[in-house]
């Protein structure tokens, strides 16, 4: 079982824009667990993730041959992203509870953001609730990245505030009473982080952390690995 180490923000920027990060102070974790295959296609996928008390920030970025030009056909808030090429973060907050979180984008920038106990019963929170998410979707000839040496086709940076996070999860997925409302030291979470393309010219399903299933599930807490805040 993998774990990753997220590291806390010590260079604060005067912003919270991910393009203004040193990224050079983050642990770096690999999408390459090509799961399913249907055929050789494997992006090369990276990640890195930052926080301090009050919010966590993320950087996923992925290359390969069908990702200069990805398919990016949906633009619509909830739309169906894994069809396109398409990068994608689970997290449950309790290892106790069942539910879990999942942030779901694409090269426009489309977000897809559920909560629920499995694939089939989620909550999809309107942008009302999403309040305090920032997305940005880019490529390398737009946006270079700080303290990274990848050369990436494109990817997305984000900022999940702790106080949107932990209200969706209080409201939606039995929060114990005791669970915290901030990231601090020591802490723990589960997640797992997937790049994938259903409808791509090459369909492909990669992980972090890997699942053993006979069919295509990303939508599986049991194979999400530890996220340990530092």
């Amino acid at each position: 079982m993998l774990s990753y180490k997220v590291k806390k923000q010590t260079r604060p920027t005067l912003s919270n824009n991910i393009f203004d990060f040193d990224w050079s102070q983050a642990e770096e974790g690999k999408i390459n667990n090509h799961l399913w295959p249907s055929n050789n296609y494997e992006p090369e996928t990276i990640f890195y993730f930052l926080y301090d008390e009050e919010n966590l920030w993320g950087l996923l970025l992925t290359r390969g041959e069908h990702e200069l030009d990805p398919r990016a056909e949906v633009e619509e808030f909830k739309g169906a992203v894994h069809n396109d090429s398409c990068l994608e973060f689970f997290m449950s907050f309790e290892p106790d509870n069942n539910y879990y979180l999942n942030l779901e984008t694409n090269r426009n920038a489309a977000i897809h953001f559920g909560i629920g106990e499995n694939r089939d019963e989620r909550v999809l929170p309107d942008k009302e609730e999403l309040n305090g998410l920032n997305l940005y979707a880019f490529n390398s000839r737009e946006n270079k990245i700080k303290g990274v040496n990848f050369a990436y086709e494109w990817g997305v940076g984000f900022c999940l505030p702790a106080k949107m996070l932990f209200e969706l999860w209080h409201k939606y997925a039995n929060a114990s009473e005791s669970l915290d409302s901030t990231f601090y030291p020591g802490q723990v979470i589960k997640a797992n982080l997937y790049k994938c393309g259903d409808m791509t010219a090459e369909p492909h399903y990669m992980a972090w952390n890997e699942i053993d299933t006979e069919n295509p599930d990303f939508h599986r807490p049991e194979y999400f690995a530890d996220f340990i805040f530092e």
